[in-house]
């Protein structure tokens, strides 16, 4: 596989991801400290957009619109929409990308963003991103979303820790 199909497949793996929540009812949760995680298969809605130079290159997108699931019980709680956009590609195929990331729930919205090096796609890291804002029930949210990968090359599970005011 090229390495555009490469990378194009891990962020397309790994940032639905970053989005999706599970395992507490949002439009319940309580105004503080707030533990989300959930488990991410990639979903429905997947596009490779060649901005940049021909290939991977500085600028071009991944754009996704997937489901969110919680992880215990496989039920639905959202949708987990994202934009990865490649800034900047080193010698020996690794770089930079920037995430952001839009979790849609009942109770509001999370915001994540955040770089992530190419090389960390790979399923042996855990990149972190911040929680850098929210709607509803997650008015104001600040706070750190983990991924790690967990189920083969199509899973990961997010581990979200916020406070809201």
């Amino acid at each position: 596989m090229k390495a555009k199909g490469k990378v194009a497949m891990a962020l397309a793996v790994l940032f639905p991801v970053a989005l999706g929540l599970g395992s507490i009812p949002a439009a319940s949760a309580a105004r503080g400290s707030i533990h989300i995680e959930v488990t991410v298969v990639e979903g429905p809605f997947l596009r490779f957009v060649d901005a940049g130079a021909q290939g991977l290159s500085p600028g071009d997108l991944v754009m996704e619109d997937q489901p969110a699931s919680d992880p215990v019980d496989g039920s639905p709680v959202g949708r987990a929409i994202s934009r990865i956009q490649i800034v900047r590609l080193f010698k020996g195929g690794d770089g930079i990308a920037l995430l952001d990331s839009t979790i849609d729930l009942d109770g509001g919205t999370i915001s994540i963003h955040g770089p992530v090096r190419l090389s960390e796609l790979d399923g042996t890291a855990s990149p972190h991103f911040a929680v850098v804002g929210g709607t509803g029930t997650y008015s104001f949210a600040t706070g750190e979303a983990i991924i790690a990968h967990t189920k083969g090359d199509e899973a990961y599970t997010v581990s979200i820790d916020l406070t809201t005011t």
